[in-house]
Parts: structure tokens; sequence; C-alpha cells
């Protein structure tokens, strides 16, 4: 108990961070703590998981405030990145309360991972599809997969030509499906004009999340 105590305060006296560092150093106490909440709740001290993950939710909040409205120059996906953090949150909390701790591990790790990518600029596939279109809806089940997979870790956003013209135009799509991959830096890598399937789809991101291309 001396160590958790120990952990426990070295967490809360983290110093609230000032608005010119960067994401990375003002998500490390949340991190801290959601980490320390993952070895708990592995070691079976389900109170001190608890406590700490109460902890990494009051550092997220205190981020949020910070980081919602400073949208410039964000990686693509951010607004929905910091709603999808805060619902695992939730959902790690509602796991431990009642059930056994590790049984919120695999949750609580997921939560890590998110914490790890959001600050980057993520990979983004642009699926340019029309509502009449039978192939296109059966692509956006194949990436709607895609997004839970690597959650994120990517950003994929269905571009309806009818409504956004001048962006299909510059993309040069004369067919539906078209899906194009572009990198971290947002410069296009690669691009399909067919349905695809997930492996397919896996095959062009999984280079672009480790740099390879």
């Amino acid at each position: 108990m001396m160590i958790t105590s120990i952990v426990l305060a070295f967490l809360a006296s983290s110093v609230t961070t000032t608005l010119s560092e960067s994401l990375t150093v003002r998500l490390e106490p949340v991190q801290q703590a959601v980490a320390a909440a993952r070895e708990f709740a592995e070691s079976g001290q389900k109170d001190s998981a608890i406590i700490a993950l109460r902890l990494g939710v009051k550092q997220w909040n205190s981020f949020v405030v910070v980081a919602r409205p400073d949208t410039t120059g964000r990686p693509a996906g951010w607004a929905k990145d910091l709603e999808r953090i805060s619902s695992r949150f939730l959902a790690a909390d509602s796991v431990l309360r009642p059930d056994e701790p590790a049984l919120a591990v695999p949750l609580i790790e997921r939560l890590e991972q998110l914490l790890v990518w959001l600050p980057r600029p993520k990979p983004v596939v642009l699926e340019f599809a029309s509502p009449g279109c039978k192939s296109c809806r059966t692509m956006e089940k194949i990436l709607d997969k895609v997004v839970e997979e690597y959650a994120g870790r990517v950003v994929v956003r269905t571009i309806n030509i009818n409504k956004e013209i001048g962006l299909a135009k510059r993309y040069r799509v004369w067919l539906l499906p078209t899906i194009v991959f572009l990198d971290r830096d947002s410069v296009v890598q690669s691009r399909v004009a067919r349905p695809m399937t997930k492996a397919e789809v896996k095959a062009k991101l999984d280079p672009l999340l480790n740099g390879k291309f």
C-alpha cells in the first residue's frame, strides 16, 4: 500500500501545463495515471486502479478544457478522437466497478494506445461516393470495420461527390467508389477506383502507419 500511495501521490501532484507546451507534454499526466490504473488492474488491486483511473479522468478533463478549442494545426480527426477517449474512460470505469479488475485491462490498453496516437498526424482514407451507388455503400461498411480496428490511428472520410464537387475534381475522381490514401503529411500515396476488401485497405494503410511508403 505504501508504493500505491507514493505512486498516486506523485500522479496527483502533476502541475497543470501551459498553453505553450506541446500536446505530448500536456498528455503526460493523463498517460501516467492510465498506465498506473492498468498496472493496478493487472495485479488485482481494484481500489487503487479505480483511484488512478479517476485521477486520469480528472487530468483528461483538464486537458480537454485547454485543448478542445485549440484546433489550429491539430491532427485530422481531432474532435472525434477527443470524444472517443472520453468514452473509453467511461467504459473502463464501468467495468472496473462491478467486475474483476482484469476485465478492464483490454479497455485501458486501448485507451493508452489512443493517448499515444492523439497528438500525432494520422493517415487519411477518403472514400468518394454517391448515395445512389450500391458498391459505395458496401465499401462504407468495410471502412466502418477499418475504423473500428484502427480507432484513433487513422481518419476515414466518406465524400459525397454530389455535395463536394470541387474535392472530387481535385482528386480526379471519375469512377465510384474511389478510395484515396494520404500519408501523415496529407500527401496522396495511392488511389483505387473500385471496391476494396478489408485486407486490401489494411495493406495500403499499414505502410502509412509505419512510415514505409
